[in-house]
């Protein structure tokens, strides 16, 4: 189990919203599924695909941003 004492508040705050994330993307799958009446494999990979590279990206430069910013005050 991992010690979350010594993990950087920012960096906590970046897993949690990794989670948050994760979960409106599970919400836009079971949507799309139920609006198409029908688990389509390739639909879903697709939207998951760009989705999570979109928040990886994003998280990516959050992260190098807070920690030129948040670590060397």
């Amino acid at each position: 189990m991992v010690d979350v004492s010594n993990i950087k508040d920012w960096k906590k705050a970046m897993f949690f919203s990794f989670i948050s994330y994760s979960l409106v993307l599970f919400a836009i799958v079971v949507v799309v599924t139920f609006a198409k009446k029908d688990f389509d494999f390739k639909l879903v990979a697709l939207i998951g695909g760009a989705y999570m590279g979109a928040v990886l990206f994003f998280m990516l430069v959050a992260a190098v941003v807070f920690s030129r910013k948040l670590d060397h005050e």
